[in-house]
């Protein structure tokens, strides 16, 4: 049960709608559908927030809602078109993923019409108006492309780093922190052992 306190209340239009009392306590018999706030029958449009009867002056009804014309891009042939196929004008609801019958398409505000979502290509006979189209993946596109894995660095254990720019007065901590004993003939044959382990070590030393 949703309390005045717990609930956001939205415009008619808006997403985000859980329960009809969030779309009617801004506007009367307003639903929610499929999370969006729908306006009743007797006020389908939909213009600035509000359920209006009709759009009013200098304001067009496309796919149940009021736009300017000027902020419009109209397609020479979208009347030739069937509304929610691609090319044609959106159906008339405010929920977007009932405005394009086909799939993986969009209702595109630009134009008020549907079309190809980014990563799908048009596959449609112009010719033909009771084809509806339809939207392939574009296998080449950026948007599909999965990142390659990242390969782990190799690592080899049997390479050894010598710090040979070491101050004797480090040497002579490391020995008093970590007494040993060893000989200095033993010292040699360490040394011998993580120095020369390459030729080009080796020349580099000599």
């Amino acid at each position: 049960i949703f309390t005045q306190q717990s609930i956001s209340v939205l415009f008619a239009g808006q997403k985000g709608c859980l329960s009809d009392e969030q779309c009617s306590t801004r506007e009367p018999n307003a639903t929610c559908d499929s999370g969006y706030c729908v306006c009743p029958a007797t006020k389908p449009l939909v213009h600035g927030g509000k359920c209006v009867e009709g759009c009013p002056e200098g304001f067009a009804n496309i796919a149940g809602r009021c736009y300017d014309p000027t902020t419009v891009i109209f397609m020479d042939s979208v009347d030739e078109r069937k509304n929610g196929t691609i090319g044609g004008y959106c159906l008339d609801t405010v929920v977007e993923e009932k405005r394009c019958e086909v799939k993986n398409s969009y209702c595109s505000e630009k134009t008020v019409t549907c079309q190809c979502k980014v990563g799908y290509t048009l596959s449609m006979d112009f010719k033909n108006r009771a084809d509806k189209g339809s939207c392939k993946q574009d296998e080449s596109s950026k948007f599909h492309a999965e990142p390659e894995p990242q390969s782990e660095p190799v690592i080899d254990d049997e390479l050894f780093f010598v710090d040979i720019g070491s101050n004797a007065s480090d040497v002579d901590s490391v020995n008093t922190t970590n007494p040993t004993n060893s000989t200095s003939d033993d010292d040699a044959d360490d040394l011998t052992k993580y120095l020369f382990q390459t030729d080009e070590l080796t020349s580099s030393l000599a």
